[in-house]
């Protein structure tokens, strides 16, 4: 499982971090995290761990 959520979050978070930085690379690290943390952690919860769910249900919860 671990494996399947680094291959499925690191390129994510290359693109959050890439499509926000243009808007926030003027504020500080603590508020860019304020902005990045929510949008990424919504995209794990409501995006990437049911997609891996379907997908590898079987094989993960063997």
């Amino acid at each position: 499982m671990w494996t399947l959520l680094t291959c499925a979050i690191y390129p994510l978070l290359l693109v959050i971090v890439t499509v926000t930085d243009p808007l926030v690379h003027t504020l500080p690290a603590p508020v860019r995290f304020l902005v990045v943390v929510p949008l990424m952690t919504a995209s794990v919860v409501w995006g990437v761990l049911p997609l891996i769910q379907r997908r590898f249900g079987r094989w993960v919860n063997r």
